[in-house]
């Protein structure tokens, strides 16, 4: 039997983890067709004023046809996600504005 430490906690435990984000992330660069159509994804990152990591956000993506669609972000909260608060796609009939 493991005696309750501190907080509650078994004594003599160890926990072995990390809170440190990914220095890599893997994302979607391209995509191409098989009728010769092509769409590029274009990454960017937000700086995070509480933690040690940027946030990886989507800003745009360039279609073959060469229209654009463009994406921007908003840090409510330090230490959460960015969120959308932008969409301007060329596929969409009206653009997201939050």
């Amino acid at each position: 039997m493991v005696s309750p430490g501190r907080g509650g906690y078994p004594t003599g435990c160890r926990f072995e983890g990390s809170n440190v984000a990914p220095i890599t992330e893997t994302v979607i660069a391209r995509v191409d067709s098989s009728d010769g159509r092509f769409v590029t994804y274009n990454y960017g990152t937000i700086a995070d004023t509480l933690l040690t990591h940027d946030w990886l956000t989507l800003q745009s993506v360039q279609y073959g046809d060469g229209s654009e669609a463009t994406y921007a972000y908003t840090m409510y909260w330090a230490g959460q996600p960015p969120l959308l608060s932008e969409a301007n796609d060329p596929d969409t009939l009206d653009p997201l504005r939050v």
